[in-house]
């Protein structure tokens, strides 16, 4: 039996694309793997992220709460991170939460002997499916490389098997139209390939 952890990081008010892949995903995998525990961890009903790092609280950020986020990862085999792109980049809600996890020797030592030499500490044994939406192509923005970011920062902390489900142009003139359904479907063969291998 393996423990997956889903991590929902979505600010839209309306059903979104990557909400719903990623409702999907947990359908069908749980049909392909019956007797694992599913987690989820809906970003948006956790008061510790309510509070961003500031120069206030510098102190006392990392408490009890950021803790049981890193026991979380920690104790999961597989993690489901779902968000779309807000402002060009991720949900403010998973920088948080990012913020709150990526602490010195819990998640990653520092090593200054050189570029890239930094150890992350999380076991790079774990399976981690992103899926993710945004608005624009990938190729529009190159500043905007949201999913190269959050893969980057996870590959940091020593989280190496990543795959990425992402749905872009969600709002261009190809797909504006288009309900949340018919823009999943665009993917549909990639993401039944990427449950079945989770």
């Amino acid at each position: 039996m393996k423990k997956v952890l889903v991590i929902e990081a979505h600010l839209s008010k309306t059903f979104s694309v990557s909400e719903y892949a990623t409702k999907l995903f947990l359908e069908k995998y749980k049909k392909l793997n019956p007797n694992d525990e599913i987690v989820e961890l809906n970003l948006n009903e956790e008061k510790k992220l309510e509070t961003i790092l500031n120069i206030k609280n510098f102190d006392y950020f990392w408490n009890e709460e950021s803790q049981r986020y890193i026991d979380l990862i920690n104790s999961s085999d597989k993690i489901i991170i779902s968000t779309g792109m807000i402002n060009f980049t991720i949900s403010p809600l998973l920088k948080n939460f990012l913020d709150n996890i990526l602490q010195a020797n819990k998640t990653f030592k520092y090593k200054y002997d050189g570029k890239g030499t930094s150890v992350g500490l999380v076991d790079s044994n774990k399976k981690v499916q992103l899926i993710m939406a945004q608005g624009s192509y990938k190729d529009w923005y190159k500043f905007s490389a949201f999913d190269d970011y959050l893969k980057e920062v996870l590959h940091f902390i020593g989280l190496k098997n990543i795959e990425l489900l992402l749905f872009d142009g969600t709002k261009t003139n190809e797909q504006k139209d288009l309900s949340v359904e018919e823009k999943f479907k665009l993917k549909e063969k990639e993401f039944n390939e990427l449950v079945i291998k989770f």
